[in-house]
């Protein structure tokens, strides 16, 4: 009868240590559920953030093509500008030269 009694209490050990790790277990699970939740909303927040970044740098994108036109009718411009002004130069050295023989002209016609 002993040995039955040593037995029940070893079985009954046993059940307890499977009981404590079955407690255990649960915990650990409630846990990894927790944290699985916790895990899954930042996730879908950082989602969210990835999706407002990428119309944000679409949209940035369309304002970079916009300047670069810009930039280049303002070179343009410039250019033109700057083509004028070179040409104005030549015209007025040109316009001086003629008023000079003119006066020249005009010297020799007094004289």
């Amino acid at each position: 009868m002993d040995q039955h009694v040593e037995k029940i209490k070893a079985i009954e050990v046993k059940i307890q240590k499977l009981i404590e790790m079955n407690k255990n277990m649960a915990e650990e699970k409630t846990m990894f559920e927790e944290e699985n939740k916790s895990l899954t909303e930042e996730n879908k927040k950082l989602k969210e953030q990835v999706a407002m970044l990428e119309q944000q740098t679409g949209s940035h994108k369309e304002k970079l093509v916009e300047l670069e036109e810009k930039n280049k009718v303002l070179n343009l411009a410039t250019s033109v500008t700057e083509d004028t002004r070179e040409e104005n130069k030549f015209l007025k050295t040109r316009i001086d030269e003629y008023v000079n023989e003119i006066d020249k002209c005009l010297a020799l016609l007094n004289n």
